[in-house]
């Protein structure tokens, strides 16, 4: 059997039941999907092809071929539908039909806001530091031993979340008056 071990599948109401969303045209290692729109519309991932991840992007069920030529993987997506990820060869990016593949700079993005104008996750330079992006660019926030990531952040931007000390204790970084405020341990 040449079949791939691990398959992006999707599960709909009413009855649940896994089905495989579609892959390229030729065959494949692997693929995976990574998160889905709130409407459900849009799903992101990747595939493995020849070895090499390629984003992958289905709307309504049908995959969007052209992303296939583009090295790199989809980790998440807006509740409105703007997928994140990165390329293969680094560095988190945004991606929408209007403007394409936007560099997010290089840091591991996980998580975004209402159209992606606030990313979150961390970078691993120095130790794990979490960060936040907006169009003023990215933001490392300091934390206790230079440890923490953020895995989530709020329709508005205005709140992220994650672990701080390698997951010890869940932490609460909140926005106001246009600046961060810092960090809550929860």
């Amino acid at each position: 059997d040449q079949s791939p071990t691990i398959r992006p599948v999707v599960w709909r109401a009413p009855n649940y039941q896994p089905q495989l969303l579609p892959g390229p045209a030729s065959g494949y290692d692997q693929g995976a999907a990574a998160d889905v729109s709130d409407d459900g519309r849009i799903i992101v991932g990747n595939f493995v092809v020849s070895g090499t991840q390629k984003f992958a992007l289905w709307r309504d069920g049908v995959l969007d071929t052209n992303m296939l030529q583009f090295n790199g993987l989809f980790r998440a997506i807006s509740r409105d539908g703007v997928p994140i990820g990165a390329f293969s060869v680094g560095g988190s990016v945004r991606w929408t039909p209007q403007r394409g593949f936007e560099s997010l700079g290089g840091f591991y993005a996980a998580s975004a806001s209402q159209g992606a104008q606030q990313v979150v996750g961390f970078v691993s330079d120095i130790g794990l530091r979490a960060v936040y992006w907006d169009s003023c660019g990215s933001i490392v926030l300091d934390a206790p031993n230079n440890t923490s990531e953020l895995y989530a952040v709020s329709n508005d931007g205005r709140i992220a979340a994650g672990t701080a000390r390698r997951g010890v204790y869940a932490i609460r970084w909140k926005r106001e008056r246009g600046f961060l405020d810092g960090l809550e341990d929860l």
